[in-house]
């Protein structure tokens, strides 16, 4: 059976409740995190246990209390190298390219 669970990062309650509804219409199971730490954090008890590809994709916001999207990003190529992960901002940032 494909894996169907997605990872949301996103510290806005609203914009994280609608991300959640959207991916689920899709079809797809949904963890959702606050800030990126909590997020690193079930990364790390996934990669401990050997569950290195348990998402099918993480979507994380960009701008972050606790630990930004970017470090976040950096760092689930570490724990999760073969998943894919979008990051998203509501916010202008001429200083990032896609």
């Amino acid at each position: 059976m494909p894996n169907k669970l997605v990872m949301i990062v996103e510290d806005d309650d609203v914009i994280r409740g609608i991300a959640r509804k959207i991916v689920e219409r899709q079809g797809y199971n949904v963890d959702d995190f606050a800030h990126g730490l909590a997020a690193y954090r079930k990364l790390v008890e996934l990669h401990t246990e050997g569950k290195t590809n348990h998402y099918r994709m993480i979507l994380s916001d960009i701008d972050m209390p606790e630990m930004d999207g970017i470090v976040f990003a950096r760092e689930c190529s570490n724990l999760a190298e073969k998943t894919p992960v979008v990051l998203m901002t509501g916010r202008p940032r001429p200083d990032l390219r896609a």
